[in-house]
């Protein structure tokens, strides 16, 4: 116990001199006292006001009553047990479940800690790591555990950091052993000095099992196509009368659609075989395969399987329509090649109608809607001789549904100018009634605010449609004046040769009458943009504008991609409910190549299932290998299909394609079917302690003499109480009696 002074050193000297002051004070008073007190009585009087000045000056001191102690802590033990759907299973026929052994552990643990000590304090604790953890009391220690999915990792620090200021002795994880985390996680150790065990509950060996071992098939295919499924089933715990020719159902929207025997039988090994599917329809498809269980097999999880694959439509399909068959036509038909992803068909006049350009056949034109959704998009390229070959209105019809329509006036009639067929008039992105052909020297350049698929790899800019290299580009001899319509955008206009800032004429525009979407190109002689060459002064290889904008333009007639942008890539379509999910996007520019992006990137997530979902944004953080790439864990998801976007952000924002894929339910906890002892003893290893099988013989007497052997030591933990002196009823008290006893005595002698 001592006492500790709030005033500075420096401030003592001066209250010293106060308190000569005070006394002297004090002295001087007294000594003219009227009537003089006795000499006696006098040095009483003085010496309980001067004792009052003092202890006032004092209490200005602050002091302060310290008392240093110290308490003793029990210690404790922090038992955490799994709390994932595995540790519900059963591992026998008339065994208990993985987590009522688990209990039963935790209580023999919990009674040799107390009967060693006391006062010892043993929490238990139940979690997945993935949500917060919980501490067991006697209501809840029966509820069957649910959780999806397990970070034994993050549950143990979880455990150990609520223990933090309290003298944690030992930790006791008792668990199947299986992990769902995507990657390891930070290295848990535990505390220095507090041994730790890991107890491993349910069969290792397992019983006689067929499961999927291995399940491979592409996740992305074209619709009519035949897909390959191939399938590795695996027999464990085969006994000598065990025997299994596996054989797989695939069944979509509750139909069987494929079936498959394998021709091996498996004893105690893997049989592999393929089950041809085909996709009928385009979009994520989904089937549910099948393995037909084993007579009285009780794991039946990892029997099944969900096969999702993205079936893309086939190559897109164009219809070229050319009044005068030329160079342009061939260009287009180049291009098309080039693209890979679109088939063009050509027809033009014949001298007995319209004929197919490649093999000459007789060619006629559709008389509805439906007749023109056969092809994904229609090139018109001129009018003039086509007009009594086709059925505009129907036409027109197509276009305003969903159907792509590319227009190039071209120069079918001479350099006179033809209006296009009345139905189609109202649709073109432009107003074209009082055009005319401008001849000069004509020079495009960019006039779009924001990226547009049509100018991918014909700008220099992947955030807008500027950075046009006009030297790149030939001269245009003749473009046709036109109006853009509202609404329509405006991509390039031309302007004459030397007069950059003058005003231009709309050379191409894009607009989406109703469903569909139309394109107007105003110059003559497309051909001659692919066919230019310019010399790189450089000397490096130049990517060809005027090529890629003749593929671009087909390509968006007919399904609307582009290249550039943001996009998913390398997920996959199908994963297992409590899993961790890590999404990558990657940023292409204007060229089609990956490139570095200085844009914040969310990702936007949606439940196709859940209309009350609202959607949550996610941020992406760069790849720290790879500059293009930005990626995010996702938490877990519960089971049902689900769409993701990859968004980058800032003026104007860019969004990329949304991706389904699919959560399946549990299947990653049902699968677990057996003891994960190898990475229960990695997991001991790793934090410096020991495993213990729940299975092996004398496995509770070898817990109960682990647990025995922990240094079950309380801790001291210092304990300071403080009194402040100069504050509360005490000093009232002492200053009140003092000169009470002052008062009387002045009393006594006659003084005021």
């Amino acid at each position: 116990m001592r006492v500790d002074w709030s005033l500075p050193a420096w401030g003592w000297p001066l209250l010293c001199v106060a308190a000569i002051l005070c006394v002297v004070w004090t002295q001087r008073a007294y000594l003219r006292a009227d009537p003089p007190p006795r000499r006696s009585v006098r040095n009483w009087l003085i010496s309980l006001r001067a004792v009052v000045f003092i202890v006032l000056l004092l209490a200005l001191a602050g002091p302060m009553l310290i008392h240093d102690a110290s308490r003793g802590l029990p210690p404790e033990v922090a038992v955490v047990l799994d709390d994932s759907a595995s540790m519900a299973a059963v591992d026998g026929p008339q065994g208990a479940s993985r987590w009522s052994q688990a209990l039963r552990l935790a209580a023999l643990a919990d009674s040799v800690v107390r009967a060693r000590a006391p006062g010892a304090r043993v929490v238990l604790w139940r979690g997945n790591g993935l949500q917060a953890a919980r501490e067991i009391r006697r209501r809840d220690a029966t509820d069957p555990p649910v959780g999806v999915g397990t970070d034994l990792k993050a549950l143990l620090r979880e455990a150990v950091t609520a223990a933090a200021g309290r003298p944690l002795r030992a930790v006791l994880l008792v668990c199947d052993g299986h992990d769902t985390a995507l990657d390891g996680g930070a290295a848990f150790s535990a505390p220095a000095g507090a041994p730790f065990l890991a107890v491993g509950v349910g069969d290792p060996v397992g019983p006689p099992d067929l499961a999927i071992q291995e399940l491979r098939y592409p996740e992305v295919a074209y619709q009519g196509e035949e897909i390959a499924v191939e399938v590795t089933v695996a027999l464990r715990g085969a006994t000598a009368g065990t025997v299994a020719r596996p054989r797989v159902l695939v069944q979509r929207d509750g139909q069987v659609v494929a079936e498959a025997t394998a021709a091996a039988t498996a004893r105690e090994g893997v049989v592999t075989f393929e089950v041809p599917l085909r996709a009928p329809v385009s979009g994520l498809l989904v089937w549910n395969l099948d393995v037909e269980p084993l007579v009285d097999e009780r794991f039946l999880a990892n029997n099944r399987a969900t096969i999702a694959v993205d079936v893309r439509p086939d190559r897109a399909r164009l219809l070229l329509l050319a009044g005068s068959p030329g160079w342009d036509a061939r260009f287009l038909a180049q291009a098309a090649n080039r693209a890979g992803r679109v088939a063009l068909s050509v027809v033009h006049p014949g001298t007995a109608g319209a004929v197919l350009a490649d093999s000459g056949r007789a060619w006629t034109s559709p008389r509805d809607a439906a007749g023109w959704h056969r092809w994904n998009g229609v090139v018109l390229l001129g009018w003039s001789r086509l007009e009594p070959l086709v059925d505009w209105p129907s036409l027109a019809t197509a276009v305003r549904e969903r159907l792509g329509l590319l227009v190039l006036p071209g120069d079918d009639a001479g350099g006179n100018w033809i209006g296009p067929p009345r139905p189609l008039a109202a649709l073109l992105p432009v107003d074209s009634e009082a055009a005319f052909w401008l001849p000069g020297d004509w020079i495009a350049q960019g006039t779009a605010p924001q990226a547009h698929s049509l100018l991918s790899g014909v700008t220099q800019d992947v955030t807008a449609g500027q950075g046009l290299d006009s030297g790149r580009w030939p001269p245009l001899r003749a473009v046709l004046t036109a109006t853009v319509r509202p609404g329509a955008q405006m991509l390039l206009e031309a302007v004459q040769a030397g007069d950059e800032q003058g005003t231009g004429v709309p050379l191409l525009v894009a607009g989406r009458p109703g469903g569909g979407r139309v394109t107007w190109f105003g110059g003559r002689r497309l051909w001659e943009l692919a066919f230019w060459e310019h010399a790189d002064p450089s000397g490096g290889a130049v990517s060809h504008p005027g090529r890629r904008l003749l593929q671009n333009l087909l390509l968006w007639t007919a399904t609307g991609e582009g290249r550039e942008g943001i996009s998913l890539t390398g997920h996959r379509r199908v994963y297992e409910e409590g899993e961790r999910i890590r999404l990558e996007a990657h940023w292409r520019d204007s060229q089609g190549n990956l490139a570095a992006t200085r844009r914040p990137l969310t990702l936007a997530l949606r439940a196709l299932d859940d209309s009350a979902w609202a959607v949550r944004s996610f941020a992406l953080a760069p790849v720290p290998a790879d500059s293009s790439r930005a990626a995010v864990t996702l938490p877990p998801l519960p089971a049902g299909r689900w769409a993701a976007r990859p968004v980058a952000n800032g003026t104007p924002a860019v969004e990329g394609p949304e991706e389904e894929f699919l959560v399946v339910p549990q299947a990653i906890e049902a699968a677990q079917t057996r003891q994960d002892r190898r990475a229960l003893r990695a997991l001991a290893v790793e934090a410096g302690g020991a495993y213990l099988g729940a299975d092996v013989p004398g496995a509770r007497e070898r817990l109960a003499a682990a647990v025995a052997g922990w240094p079950l030591t309380a801790a001291a933990q210092p304990v300071r109480r403080s009194r402040d002196l100069s504050a509360g009823w005490p000093l009232l008290a002492v200053i009140v009696i003092l000169l009470g006893a002052e008062w009387l005595l002045r009393r006594t002698q006659g003084l005021p």
